[in-house]
Formats: structure tokens, C-alpha cells, sequence
């Protein structure tokens, strides 16, 4: 039987964080998953692993909760479970900055990756910018993109106010692995004065579902016991 492993994110203030973290543990556990989940008073980032009769009972649990709505959960595929244990921590947030940042629909510009694919077979004039941290883009990148040769999150609003004028004045897409980095990387992209900059809805994640491998090289890194993953490993097994 195939493992499911999904990811899925929501910004929202959760004020009761270390309840939820208890309700969490109570029904993951009596579900029988394995994974990460992180609540703040920011949002929730979610990583879980089980078959497919678990990820329906959770499903059905988290969408009792009207908060939680909305969480667009990406999945790929493995042979075996890849988290040692179930883990929920509590946190001052889901993505650390340096400034008190909170993302919102009206600051989030996306491009679908179908419009990505788009714009890559048509070679726009257009910077590729891979947000992810360097031992993550080790694994694998989009074709043409640059990085910013970070080690952490918190250090990419001066890498970005580095950039040259050229690099933020023309159409920048950004991207990360599901999205969620993205989402604060587009707000601190616009502080550091770049004039036209949007993220690929999903990340790298949902382009694999969408699109398939082509135009990424290598690997796409994952917090997780495989390490990486390719574009196979989000097809519905057969």
C-alpha cells in the first residue's frame, strides 16, 4: 500500500495555539499518523503521512474547525512512512523574519504554473528567483533561476535589498518548495524595492503535479526522511 504524505499551510491568527496543539495530538494520534505539524499565532504549517483511509479521517477532523478552511494540500508518494514520529510544536511563528510581517490576499501576487511553464518555453525577459536556502537548492533548481546563497529564512530581506536595480526592475517570479516562504519573501521583495514581483502558486510542489519535471534540474529537497523528490513522486500511484 502506497503512503500518502501531504503539506498544506494557512496564515491566520490562532490565538488559542497550545489547545489546538493538544486537540491536534489527541486525534493524529488516534488516527495513527506521523509528521510535523507547527501552530503559531500566525497559521499552521502541516506535514503528515498515512495511508489513504487516515488522510480522509484527517481531512474530515480538520475541517471542522471553519479557521482551517481553505488549506490547499499538496501530496506525493512513498513506499514508506517518512517521519519517525508525529511532532506539534508551538511557535511565535511558522516562517521566521526579522520584521513582524503578516501576509494577506491583497499583497499576494501568483502565477499559476501552467503561466510559469509559459513564460520558460517563451523565454520572457524575466528573473527567476529560488528563495529556498542553499543546501536545498543543492538537491535541484528551475532552469536560468539565481538564489541568494542564504542558510536561513531570516537572512533574505538583506540579501534582497542587495540585488541590483537591474534584477528588480524587470517581472521577478520567486518561488520555494510549497509556497509558504513565498508569501513573505513577496512582502520583504517590494520593501527592498523590487517593482514587479510575483510567486509560483504552490511552489515547486504544485508545478510537479501540474506540469511535470520539465525545466527543474535534479531534486526537489524535502523536510522529511527522503531528503528529495522528483516529479514521479506526486503522480497517483498506479
Amino acid at each position: 500500500m502506497k503512503i500518502i504524505n501531504i503539506s498544506g499551510y494557512k496564515f491566520l491568527h490562532i490565538h488559542d495555539v497550545f489547545l489546538q496543539r493538544e486537540k491536534m495530538y489527541e486525534k493524529l494520534g488516534d488516527i495513527g499518523l506521523l509528521g510535523k505539524v507547527m501552530i503559531s499565532y500566525e497559521g499552521i504549517n502541516i506535514m503528515l503521512s498515512g495511508d489513504k483511509k487516515q488522510i480522509k479521517e484527517f481531512y474530515f477532523f480538520i475541517k471542522k474547525d471553519l479557521r482551517f478552511t481553505g488549506i490547499s494540500f499538496k501530496k506525493s508518494y512513498s513506499d514508506y512512512i517518512p517521519f519517525n514520529e508525529l511532532k506539534i510544536k508551538c511557535k511565535n511563528c511558522i516562517v521566521p523574519s526579522k520584521f513582524d510581517i503578516f501576509p494577506t490576499i491583497q499583497n499576494k501576487n501568483t502565477i499559476t504554473p501552467k503561466i510559469f511553464k509559459w513564460l520558460l518555453d517563451y523565454k520572457k525577459n524575466i528573473t527567476i528567483l529560488d528563495i529556498r536556502n542553499k543546501y536545498e537548492i543543492d538537491k535541484g533548481f528551475f532552469y536560468k533561476s539565481i538564489h541568494l546563497n542564504i542558510n536561513q529564512f531570516r537572512d533574505i530581506y538583506t540579501k534582497l535589498k542587495n540585488c541590483s536595480e537591474k534584477i528588480k526592475n524587470i517581472p521577478t517570479i520567486m518561488y520555494c518548495t510549497g509556497g509558504i516562504r513565498c508569501e513573505k519573501a513577496i512582502i520583504l521583495a517590494k520593501k527592498a524595492n523590487f517593482k514587479n514581483v510575483y510567486q509560483v502558486n504552490g511552489g515547486i510542489l504544485q508545478y510537479f503535479k501540474d506540469i511535470g519535471q520539465k525545466y527543474f534540474q535534479g531534486r526537489c529537497f524535502v523536510f522529511d526522511n527522503r531528503e528529495s523528490i522528483t516529479a514521479e513522486d506526486v503522480k497517483y500511484p498506479q
